[in-house]
């Protein structure tokens, strides 16, 4: 037989109530769980206020530090615990963009000096890049290289090779694109070749002089040449020297 209990009021009298001393302090409980996890989110995700005080102390900082400029933010990154990165561009000058680092409201580091010209090569290699594969794009020999562009040097295994100076301006912001009077670059160019065998310095040598006759027809102040050769199946390449262009047309062999 089922049986059923039935709670009397007295029964339910006899439960221990929720005082609101316990009801206060589970609140308060919740409420603080609810704060860490807002806090965590905002350490991690930043805040609107935390962006806009980075904002304007790093336009404020480098207002100060770099008159004249007139900067305006460009891109802001939360580097979590309180610390943003600011990219900054400057109204009138096309080619200053650095970043200021804040940790916690304070400045603490920024990479003027480090990027001051890496917008101008950025730009000026664009425009030269353009330039430099529109003249060979219907050369028989070179038509099929691939081309990349070097300032001041050339990366390769062995290191970095410096391209040659003298009779180059040097690179500085804003300075206007003239691919008559260019800053030093090199010309590198990337060729497949039949096969590496001993004529391969030599074949690296017809390549580097018909890159810069080609480049002297089209009037591209390019300062060195190197070409890198390599085979069908890529198992085999052959570097050349970075060779001045003043040196390469007299340069017999490698």
């Amino acid at each position: 037989m089922l049986q059923v209990t039935e709670r009397t009021p007295s029964a339910r009298r006899n439960r221990r109530p929720r005082t609101r001393a316990k009801r206060i302090l589970a609140a308060a409980g919740g409420f603080a769980i609810v704060l860490g996890l807002l806090g965590t989110l905002a350490v991690y995700t930043g805040t609107p206020l935390g962006d806009w005080l980075a904002r304007r102390s790093a336009v404020e900082y480098a207002d100060q530090t770099y008159p004249g400029y007139g900067f305006e933010v460009e891109w802001i990154s939360n580097r979590h615990w309180l610390c943003y990165e600011v990219g900054l561009r400057a109204r009138n000058s096309e080619d200053t963009r650095f970043a200021v680092e804040l940790a916690r409201g304070r400045v603490v580091s920024d990479n003027f000096d480090e990027n001051g010209y890496g917008g101008a090569w950025d730009r000026i290699c664009e425009l030269l890049y353009a330039d430099v594969t529109s003249r060979l794009a219907g050369d028989p020999l070179l038509g099929q290289a691939a081309v990349s562009l070097w300032h001041a040097y050339v990366l390769t295994d062995e290191g970095e090779l410096t391209v040659p100076a003298e009779g180059h301006p040097a690179l500085v912001r804003d300075m206007p694109y003239d691919k008559a009077n260019l800053p030093p670059v090199a010309l590198v160019l990337d060729q497949q070749t039949a096969a590496v065998n001993d004529d391969t310095p030599a074949e690296a040598q017809r390549l580097m002089q018909a890159a810069k006759a080609a480049m002297d027809a089209a009037g591209i102040d390019i300062a060195a040449y190197q070409v890198r050769l390599y085979t069908a199946d890529n198992s085999d390449h052959y570097t050349s020297p970075l060779v001045a262009a003043a040196d390469l047309a007299s340069a017999a062999s490698f």
